[in-house]
């Protein structure tokens, strides 16, 4: 339920750009209005995190009361079938075995996949950066109450003392977030198995399954 809710609120917030095919901050100034923060940093990759892929007969049906609940909980939303695919956050695949939840569906990954896997952006020889490539030669900026700041490209110790010299969230791989991403890369493939199908690296016209970028990842 705190799954739903939160990705209800995702949803409404316009944190989504389809234009651009990514997820970014809102700032909320004080009259209301909201801009959105164009920084491609792996802050907005964290929505493909949330992916839970869950074996129905084997969870679910094994589970009286948990069942009972889900199915509940569906209800309460309005959705009291899922048939195949999407009801809500909810897929089913075909065989109807399978359940996934999820903040992306098929079409968004895919979107967001090519920043990710752009030599231009995300990927690097090394693993996936924490900030775009892209912000060396266009450092974003926004300008609030007459100050202006800024977000550039700092792939190795940053420029400023302000975080100790650590620049993790400026371009640098950061070893955690890269762990959990190939980790949800795996999860979206034990739903969608050799279905989906993204190319890699963008722009190379390879198209590879979620699990062979995963494992491109980890090595």
């Amino acid at each position: 339920e705190h799954f739903a809710s939160i990705s209800d609120g995702m949803a409404a917030s316009g944190m989504w750009d389809w234009q651009e095919g990514f997820f970014y901050d809102q700032l909320l100034r004080p009259d209301g209005t909201k801009e959105a923060l164009r920084v491609r940093s792996i802050v907005g990759l964290i929505p493909i995190l949330a992916a839970a892929w869950i074996e129905t007969d084997k969870a679910l049906e094994r589970n009286a009361r948990l069942y009972e609940r889900f199915a509940d909980f569906l209800r309460r939303r309005g959705l009291d079938t899922i048939d195949s695919g999407r009801a809500g956050f909810v897929y089913r695949s075909p065989e109807q075995h399978k359940l996934l939840l999820t903040v992306l569906d098929p079409e968004r990954l895919r979107r967001v996949m090519l920043e990710v896997l752009s030599e231009d952006s995300f990927l690097s020889p090394h693993g996936l950066r924490s900030l775009s490539k892209r912000h060396k030669a266009a450092p974003f900026s926004v300008a609030i109450d007459g100050e202006s700041f800024s977000v550039d490209y700092e792939p190795a110790e940053s420029a400023t003392p302000m975080y100790g010299g650590n620049s993790n969230w400026r371009g640098p791989v950061w070893f955690p977030v890269n762990f959990l991403l190939i980790e949800a890369l795996r999860r979206f493939y034990r739903f969608f198995g050799d279905d989906l199908l993204v190319e890699y690296p963008t722009g190379s016209g390879d198209k590879r399954t979620l699990v062979q970028i995963a494992d491109d990842l980890s090595r």
